[in-house]
């Protein structure tokens, strides 16, 4: 098993619902999606997961999660540069989004049994959603609510 501090768990817990849009990241280290603190962590976090082959990053298209190409730090690098850009915001977009590996996948199931008892599973994948509400504003919102709609979390 992976070891996993709590962004880690969280991130890949929230990944057995959705794919995971970076600034969901930046929202779990800090309130200010702004703060380059905060997006420097969020962009080590990432680049730890992706190469531990816990998460991928990439973009959505027509066909789907297109992960992007290339070695971990040509990966890391490239979202370091876009997440520094002065417009770079929540309320401008998507910058990039994670998707769990299997292996990321049975991480954060084996976190989910450790941590908590079966009937409160589904409730912390929930709660952790909430997180997307401060990290993308109303996309957030339609974010939890396309993930509630289709049933995703009781497969957690």
């Amino acid at each position: 098993m992976a070891t996993l501090n709590e962004l880690d768990r969280d991130v890949l817990i929230e990944g057995l619902a959705d794919w995971i849009n970076v600034w969901m990241v930046v929202g779990m280290i800090g309130n200010d999606t702004k703060s380059p603190r905060a997006r420097n962590e969020a962009v080590q976090a990432i680049g730890s997961l992706i190469e531990r082959r816990l998460v991928m990053v990439g973009d959505i298209g027509a066909a789907g999660f297109q992960p992007w190409l290339g070695n971990t730090k040509k990966c890391v690098d490239r979202l370091h540069s876009l997440i520094r850009e002065p417009h770079s915001s929540p309320a401008h977009g998507d910058l990039a989004w994670l998707a769990n590996t299997p292996a990321g996948d049975e991480a954060a199931r084996e976190a989910l049994t450790r941590s908590s008892p079966p009937e409160s599973r589904s409730s912390r994948v929930r709660s952790l959603s909430a997180v997307t509400l401060r990290a993308q504003g109303s996309a957030g919102l339609d974010f939890v609510v396309s993930v509630l709609n289709r049933g995703r979390l009781r497969n957690v």
